[in-house]
Parts: structure tokens; sequence; C-alpha cells
């Protein structure tokens, strides 16, 4: 079975923790889940994660962070799980504007630094739910579609990682995960015969 690690990059409170559990726990995830208010990695291993469109099963590794906290604290605690990132989410909070713009500013250059895979990048907008009458979108499609541009994302995406469904939760990671499993494998300079592991790479980023 392939291992493929997923690193979700965005600022606090804009949905990873809500966005993680509920892939990982698909038509099980309880809606009134409540994220954890303390500073943690979370890293939680999918064994039988089934990509529908290749109809392959892969062992995935998803890793990021629990609660709020300053940006330097979570920068700092990311990097060292992130080296090996197969796949990155950038997830912002379409309500709100900084969380936008913070993954132009703060996690796609953090992304170059600490991601040396070439790692296959989405952008992904969550909290779609709290769109309505009182509350708009704070960015346009043709911003999102600039940004996704901007940090080199295959695609983009707007969800609702509480309400919506399972099958739609997951699609930005289906997806990422077709077009990683899609690649070639690497092979060894030294061993053309011997595949190496995925995260062995030394090339960097996707931004």
């Amino acid at each position: 079975m392939r291992k493929v690690n997923v690193a979700i990059f965005g600022s606090p409170g804009v949905g990873k923790t809500t966005f993680s559990a509920h892939v990982r726990q698909g038509p099980h995830f309880d809606p009134d889940f409540i994220p954890p208010v303390t500073i943690s990695v979370d890293m939680e291993t999918i064994t039988q994660y089934d990509v529908l469109a290749v109809s392959e099963t892969v062992e995935v590794l998803m890793f990021d962070f629990q609660g709020a906290g300053a940006q330097k604290e979570h920068l700092q605690r990311m990097g060292a799980f992130a080296r090996k990132a197969n796949v990155v989410l950038f997830v912002y909070d379409v309500t709100r504007r900084d969380s936008f713009e913070e993954i132009r500013t703060i996690w796609a250059p953090h992304c170059v630094q600490a991601c040396h895979d070439n790692p296959v990048c989405m952008l992904v907008g969550n909290k779609l739910d709290a769109v309505g009458p009182d509350t708009k979108r704070a960015m346009t499609e043709r911003e999102v579609k600039a940004l996704g541009a901007a940090v080199n994302a295959s695609h983009c995406f707007e969800i609702s990682a509480l309400k919506g469904s399972p099958a739609d939760v997951k699609l930005p990671l289906d997806i990422a995960l077709t077009e990683w499993l899609a690649r070639p494998r690497p092979v060894s300079p030294n061993n053309p015969l011997r595949l190496v592991e995925e995260g062995d790479g030394t090339e960097k980023g996707c931004c």
C-alpha cells in the first residue's frame, strides 16, 4: 500500500481540525463536533483511504494544528511535520478576508520553506454554511482563482467541513490524491531499479 503525507495549512479558526475529523470519520462524523482549544499537532493515519477516481487504496497520514494560537508557534511546530508532505491543502474561511490574505502572505511562503517534495496543492475555502443574508463571502471568485494560481493550486474548492456531506468534504483530498497517484514514482539516482519512498525527494514547494 502506498503512503501519502497530507499537510493542512491555514490560519487558526478556519476549520482545519473539523475538516480532518470529517474526512477521518466520514458518515460517522458528529455535526456537533467542537475542536479543542489547546494547541497540539494532530497526526492521524487513515489506513484504508479509498481513492475512488483511481480505484486504489492508500495509507494517509494527515497533520494539522488543533486550537488557536500565535502564527509563529504554528509555523515553528508545522515545519518538521510538513517537510515530507506529498499533498498540501491551503484552507481559509470564506467569510474572513484575513484568513484568505494570510494564505498568500504567511502559509504559501512557509510551504516553500517547509515542503521539500513538490507536493500537489489545493486551495480550500471552508465554512460555506456561514454564508447567508447577513454574512457574505469576503472574496470574489476572481480573487480566489488568482490566489489559486499564485500558490500553484491545481483546483479551488468551497466546502462546509461542519455541515457538508462526507463526499463533498473529502473531494479536495480525493482529487489531490488522484493527481499525486498519477505522478511517476521517483527512482533512486544511485540505483535506477530501486524506487524511492515518497517524501525522499529534495525539490521544494508548490508555491
